[in-house]
């Protein structure tokens, strides 16, 4: 994958971003940028740490790459009090998504 099509860690350092192999969902606290806004098919989030948290909201939530291009992530689900948007990997890939992991080697 080129540098230019790759996702961000962060918005603009407002909100962080996390990708997971690990996690069945995509989560963000926010509902700027949701489109195909609906009830949550589940009340709660449960996370690895063993925390839950109430989801309000799911949708379809609008990204951008680097170099602007944008993208959809499907049936996110809206956590207020999440700290970081967590994006699973596996959603990604099951939603036909090819994941490709760079190493970049800095001087």
């Amino acid at each position: 994958m080129e540098e230019a099509n790759s996702i961000k860690a962060h918005q603009d350092g407002i909100q962080r971003s996390a990708l997971d192999t690990g996690a069945t969902s995509t989560f963000t606290s926010s509902t700027e940028g949701l489109i195909n806004k609906r009830k949550p098919i589940k009340d709660h989030a449960l996370f690895g740490n063993g925390s839950k948290a109430k989801i309000t909201m799911q949708g379809d939530l609008i990204r951008k790459t680097m170099d602007g291009t944008k993208f959809i992530l499907k049936n996110v689900q809206v956590c207020p009090d999440a700290h970081r948007e967590l994006i699973s990997l596996q959603r990604m890939m099951d939603d036909g998504w090819k994941v490709n992991f760079v190493k970049k080697q800095h001087y």
